[in-house]
């Protein structure tokens, strides 16, 4: 049995699809947990406990690198009575920036 040229690039395909969303995934995970202590911090309800990619755009950082930047929506309550939208922004896998909605305290 001989391994083709494209035997390899599917298989090459594949890896790097899948270690793209693998990396995606962790740094969905980093970003609910920095959404989650926000809340916290700010004594905020986040609600449904998850987060929902938005965006995602490339740009580069201050050192030159290119990178992709994440947009997560996700809502939250301040009193209980009515839900919130909230914007966390990633740049690679740091914490760029939480923008809350107005809200009532």
């Amino acid at each position: 049995m001989y391994l083709e040229l494209s035997h390899l690039l599917w298989t090459f395909v594949i890896l790097s699809g899948f270690s793209y969303w693998w990396h995606a995934y962790g740094i969905k995970q980093t970003a609910l947990q920095q959404t989650k202590a926000y809340c916290q911090k700010m004594d905020l309800q986040m609600l449904d406990e998850s987060i929902a990619l938005n965006r995602v755009t490339i740009k580069r950082d201050s050192n030159g690198h290119i990178n992709f930047i994440r947009v997560f929506r996700f809502e939250f309550a301040s009193t209980g009575d009515e839900r919130y939208q909230e914007l966390t922004t990633m740049h690679g896998r740091h914490c760029q920036n939480i923008h809350l909605d107005a809200h009532k305290i």
